[in-house]
C-alpha cells in the first residue's frame, strides 16, 4: 500500500539572530497518538521546546549522533574528524559524552579508536592502515551494559566503489563494542554479515533488533536482524524494502520503534520519499506507505500514551536548504506532520532521540554556526489543556484543516549565550 500525502504543510521559521548561539523558548504543540482509537480516548499532548544548546565542537568536524540514558545520565555518541568523509583515507573517531544528571553539563568520558578497539588493519586485509569509524549508534542492553554500535571504513583491493568517479575500492563492517560504566569499553566484536551495515539497534523485551544496509553491489537491500546477546545476530528477513521502493539511489538509513502492543515501526529514508513500514511478530512480513517527505537519518521515540516521535533530517531541494526536524509518526492517516524545526542549516542532523520522565531529549549536529558541532535539544511533553469545542474546535480534534498539529498561542523566542533557559 503506497499512501502520497499532498496536503500542505505549515512550517514555523525560527529566526536567527546575529552573534546569539543559543535558543531558547516554548513551544506548544498539539498531537494526536498514533491509533485513532487511542486517540479518541485521550486528550492530545503538548510538546515545548525549551531549549538548544550547543555541547561539543572541540573537532573540526563533529557529525552522527546517537543517544541513550544509562545510570541517571545521558550519553551522546558522534563521530570527530576532519570532514565528512574523506576519499583519501578515513580519520574518524567515536567521542562518547557524559551529562550531568539534569543534563546541563557535559564532559568526555571516552574516545574511541581503531587501535581502542582492535581493529587490526593487516588481519582485515586492508589496503592501508587508514580506518575511518563512522556513525556510532548508542543503547542499553538487558543486563545493563552500554553497547555502542558503528562501523568502519577503509580501502581494499577487492572492495567497492564508495562513489562515481573514484578509483579506491573500500569495505566495511559493523562492530559493537560494550561498557560498564560509560568510561572503560571492551575491544569491537565483528557484527553482522561482512557488505552489511547494522544501522541501528534496538532492544525489545530482552531481544536486539537492527537493521542492516547493503552496501554496494546491495544498496537496494534492507536486511532485519535480531540476537539475544548483541554479539550474535541472525537475519529474520533477507529484504523488507518493498519493490517499489528498490531502485531508488541513496542510503536506506533506517530506524525502529516497538508499540506496548509488540508491534514495530520502520521509517526508511529513500531518495525519493520517506518510507513507514509496520509488522507483526515475528517481524518477517512488512506493510509499507510513502511519505510526502523524504525522512533522511531517522530515529524514533515511543512516547507512554504510544504517541511515536521522529527526528530527522529534512530538505528543499527548492531553496538547497537542509534542516533538523521533529515530526509526529501517524500511521493509520500514513502521515508524517513536522511539529518544529530546530536550529540547524547544511551539513546537519543525524539525530539521536530519547524520552524520560516527561522529556524528550535530542541530540544532533550542525554547521549553522559555522562548522559542524554537536547540539542538544530539551522538549517537555504533557497532556494538553484543551479548550471547549466552540472554542477551540480545531485543537479539540489535534488536527488542523491542513492537516498539521495545532500551534496553541502566540511563539515567543528568546535568547540567550552559554545557557538553556529553563
Amino acid at each position: 500500500m503506497r499512501i502520497v500525502n499532498t496536503k500542505r504543510r505549515e512550517q514555523i521559521k525560527i529566526m536567527y539572530v546575529c552573534g546569539k548561539k543559543y535558543l531558547a523558548g516554548t513551544l506548544l504543540v498539539a498531537l494526536l497518538a498514533v491509533t485513532p482509537a487511542v486517540a479518541a480516548e485521550k486528550a492530545p499532548l503538548e510538546a515545548k521546546l525549551l531549549g538548544v544548546q550547543r555541547i561539543w565542537d572541540r573537532a573540526p568536524h563533529n557529525a552522527f549522533t546517537g543517544m541513550a540514558r544509562f545510570q541517571d545520565h545521558l550519553y551522546c555518541t558522534f563521530r570527530e574528524a576532519a570532514c565528512h568523509v574523506d576519499f583519501g583515507g578515513g580519520d574518524g573517531k567515536i567521542r562518547v559524552l557524559a551529562s550531568s544528571p539534569d543534563g546541563r553539563e557535559w564532559a568526555s568520558a571516552a574516545l574511541l579508536t581503531p587501535a581502542t578497539l582492535g581493529l587490526d588493519p593487516v588481519k582485515l586485509n586492508l589496503s592501508d592502515d587508514k580506518i575511518d569509524l563512522r556513525d556510532p549508534k548508542i543503547t542499553v542492553t538487558p543486563n545493563g551494559e552500554l553497547m555502542v554500535v558503528l562501523f568502519y571504513l577503509a580501502h581494499k583491493k577487492d572492495g567497492f566503489l564508495l562513489t562515481a568517479g573514484t578509483t579506491e575500492t573500500w569495505t566495511s563492517g559493523s562492530i559493537a563494542t560494550f561498557s560498564k560504566d560509560g568510561r572503560n569499553w571492551s575491544q569491537g566484536i565483528p557484527i553482522g554479515e561482512p557488505g552489511f551495515v547494522l544501522w541501528r539497534v534496538v532492544w525489545h523485551e530482552g531481544t536486539c533488533y537492527a537493521a542492516a544496509i547493503g552496501s554496494p553491489p546491495n544498496p537496494d537491500i534492507l536486511r532485519l536482524y535480531r540476537s539475544t546477546d548483541g554479539r550474535k545476530f541472525e537475519v529474520i528477513a533477507e529484504n523488507i524494502l518493498p519493490e517499489w521502493s528498490r531502485h531508488s539511489p541513496g542510503s536506506a538509513e533506517s530506524a525502529l520503534v516497538f508499540l506496548d502492543d509488540g508491534a514495530c515501526y520502520c521509517a526508511v529514508r529513500r531518495a525519493k520519499t520517506g518510507l513507514l513500514g509496520r509488522a507483526e511478530p515475528p517481524y518477517t512480513e512488512w506493510t509499507w506507505k510513502g511519505l510526502d517527505k523524504i525522512m533522511s537519518s531517522p530515529d524514533m521515540v515511543r512516547l507512554p500514551d504510544n504517541t511515536v516521535l521522529a527526528a530527522v533530517r529534512r530538505r528543499d531541494r527548492s531553496q538547497g536548504r537542509f534542516w533538523t526536524s521533529l515530526l509526529r509518526v501517524d500511521w493509520e492517516n500514513g502521515e508524517a506532520p513536522e511539529l518544529f524545526e530546530l536550529p540547524s542549516d547544511g551539513d546537519c542532523a543525524y539525530p539521536g532521540i530519547v524520552y524520560h520522565d516527561g522529556l524528550v531529549w535530542i541530540c544532533y549536529y550542525s554547521s549553522h554556526e559555522g562548522k559542524s558541532n554537536i547540539y542538544l535539544a530539551k522538549v517537555k511533553v504533557e497532556p494538553a489543556k484543551v479548550e471547549p469545542a466552540e472554542n477551540q474546535p480545531l485543537a479539540a480534534s489535534g488536527k488542523t484543516s491542513s492537516g498539521v498539529s495545532t500551534i496553541r498561542g502566540e511563539s515567543k523566542w528568546t535568547f540567550a549565550n552559554q545557557q538553556v533557559l529553563r
